[in-house]
């Protein structure tokens, strides 16, 4: 084996039975062989082809580092096709990985500028930043997420209704929760209007429940405004209570604040937020008896107001 040549050990942890295509966790050790300069060590022949080739990865690879460093955060080109060396190395540059690079250097007099160049790359190398942050924080979301799962207590529904002992007091609960034929990922908080009943949420509690999803329409005993706090309150210990970690939440009227309201309060605790606004919607008939009435109102609806 030519010692000019890089040597590359790649290792990928897959799981038994998986896909080869799969995402999976990879090691590379990798050990590059140094710049040449031919005009000094004389090489013809073959050796002169492997010494143009080293030296090209070597450029190609440089390249990438300066562009990932002048790039920053920002998600612009990066010449990884410019040698098959750095496609190779592409999870480990720059994406989501932890790079360790040891610099070999001499201190022989004769070979102080490859010395130099060598650890000028690495101190370039030294500033390219790794975007393991977001693996990290998927990881510690999963915990929690599990952490509150198992903080969870059992909850039955008698003919689509249950209550539920917090420590603000009891809440009266409507919906469809059947964890062993759905998927407890698949949560759905309903809050109505405010002073309104969950059964005007029945409707929707059906629909959701046939796609398999687990439906709660909690019953807020609260009768003011004023009370919006103390509601957020209830739907977090809820939520504590039952073990869920991210529902995705749907307010209407009223409770559309109410879901606002949670997710600034909780903005890691809902999933997605649906919002809807029912109070000013009217039925054909209910339209013409109201114009009927004021014809005026036709103005206001045609400017929006």
């Amino acid at each position: 084996v030519s010692s000019r040549s890089h040597a590359i050990l790649m290792l990928r942890l897959v799981k038994p039975g998986g896909s080869p295509s799969a995402p999976a966790a990879s090691m590379f050790i990798v050990d590059l062989a140094g710049s040449e300069r031919v005009a000094r060590s004389g090489v013809t022949g073959q050796g002169f082809d492997e010494a143009t080739s080293i030296n090209q990865s070597l450029t190609g690879l440089g390249r990438v580092v300066v562009t990932l460093i002048e790039s920053g955060s920002s998600k612009g080109f990066v010449p990884y096709n410019a040698h098959p060396l750095t496609m190779i190395l592409k999870p480990g540059l720059g994406g989501n990985s932890r790079t360790c690079l040891i610099a070999c250097v001499t201190q022989a007099p004769d070979s102080m500028n490859e010395s130099v160049n060598t650890l000028r790359f690495a101190m370039q190398a030294s500033h390219v930043k790794n975007k393991v942050d977001k693996k990290e924080a998927q990881n510690m979301e999963d915990k929690e997420k599990s952490k509150i799962a198992a903080a969870g207590n059992e909850f039955v529904l008698q003919d689509g209704k249950g209550t539920v002992e917090l420590p603000t007091g009891p809440l009266e609960i409507w919906g469809h929760w059947d964890i062993a034929g759905g998927s407890p990922d698949r949560v759905v908080v309903l809050l109505g209007g405010l002073n309104s009943k969950p059964a005007s949420l029945q409707g929707l509690i059906d629909a959701l429940a046939e796609k398999g999803c687990q439906v709660l329409a909690p019953m807020f005993a609260s009768t003011s405004q004023k009370e919006l706090d103390a509601d957020v309150q209830v739907l977090i210990g809820l939520l504590d209570w039952l073990g869920i970690a991210q529902p995705v939440i749907y307010g209407r009227d009223w409770g559309a604040i109410r879901a606002c309201k949670f997710k600034i309060r909780h903005p890691k605790r809902a999933a997605v937020l649906v919002l809807e606004e029912c109070s000013g919607k009217i039925d054909e008939k209910e339209y013409k008896a109201r114009i009927k009435a004021d014809p005026r109102m036709c103005f206001g609806a045609m400017g929006g107001s």
